[in-house]
């Protein structure tokens, strides 16, 4: 999308294929982990805003969640990038 205040936001949506490996002190080697280590699908929710500061760099900041069977789980993450030379050209 582009939008009148130099910042330009993204969204998307995905499936996708994960693989889960249950462990921890209590559950290793038993039964347990074997029923926690799965190849399941999954949904993605994607979101983000990359910030343009000069012709070479930019800010950027996305959010990301995932829902895989019970698995649940959301991350943000702030980076930039740095392209040579100026204009990507």
């Amino acid at each position: 999308w582009t939008t009148d205040f130099n910042v330009e936001p993204y969204a998307g949506v995905g499936v996708g294929v994960h693989l889960l490996n249950g462990r921890g002190d209590f559950i290793d080697d038993t039964f347990v982990e074997e029923l926690l280590d799965a190849i399941a699908p999954g949904f993605s929710l994607v979101g983000g805003v990359e910030l343009p500061l000069a012709p070479n760099l930019r800010l950027m900041a996305e959010a990301r969640g995932v829902i895989t069977g019970n698995v649940r789980y959301v991350s943000v993450g702030v980076g930039g990038s740095l392209v040579f030379p100026a204009g990507g050209r």
